[in-house]
Order: C-alpha cells, then sequence, then structure tokens
C-alpha cells in the first residue's frame, strides 16, 4: 500500500534509497511488518510501521509533495507523524520524516 500512497500523491518514490534521485522532490521509504493469528488463512492480520524520508530542494517544494502524501493518508484514514524539515548537508537537501502504521488482515 505505501507504494500505491505515493504514487497516487506524485512523489518519486524507491525502497531504502534512491540510487540515482530527481531533482524535484522524492521519497525513500521502509516498510516494517508485523504478523499476528493463525499461522495459515483467513484471519492473519498484518501490522504495517512504515517510515517515509522526503528530500526536497527547498522547504516550499516539499511542503506540497508533504502535503499531498498527508492528503492520501488521510483518504484512507491513515493518521502519521513527521518531525520537521531540516537540512542536510552532505547532500544539499532537506529532509521530513513522515511515519505511520496500518493494519491489513487476510
Amino acid at each position: 500500500m505505501i507504494k500505491e500512497i505515493l504514487t497516487a500523491a506524485a512523489i518519486p518514490h524507491q525502497p531504502a534509497q534512491f540510487p540515482d534521485p530527481p531533482s524535484q522532490t522524492y521519497a525513500v521509504y521502509f516498510d516494517s511488518t508485523t504478523s499476528d493469528g493463525p499461522d495459515v488463512g483467513p484471519g492473519l492480520t498484518i501490522t504495517h510501521d512504515c517510515m517515509v524520508e522526503l528530500y526536497a530542494p527547498s522547504i516550499s517544494d516539499g511542503d506540497a509533495s508533504l502535503n499531498g502524501l498527508r492528503s492520501e493518508l488521510n483518504a484512507r484514514s491513515i493518521r502519521c507523524t513527521t518531525q520537521g524539515w531540516y537540512w542536510l548537508s552532505s547532500i544539499q537537501r532537506y529532509q521530513e520524516i513522515v511515519e505511520f502504521t496500518y493494519i491489513k488482515k487476510t
């Protein structure tokens, strides 16, 4: 689902790293899962703890992408937390971390 959300928000994205990142705002995401319930069959629940790292050339560009991401999360009734933009001098980008959790049943 995390790929669906980032695609719907029109944010270029890759899991874990972006070897050749675009010049506009982009995302690197992580999806940790925990399963619970019966070993096999219906009733298994999978909890997804997701972290999205947004990298932006400016805060205003990043805010536009962040607002799109929040809109897609809200449309799916998923709450998120953010940490605030900060400058990464090593890559000359601003970074914002967005974290959210969702549960999927099989």
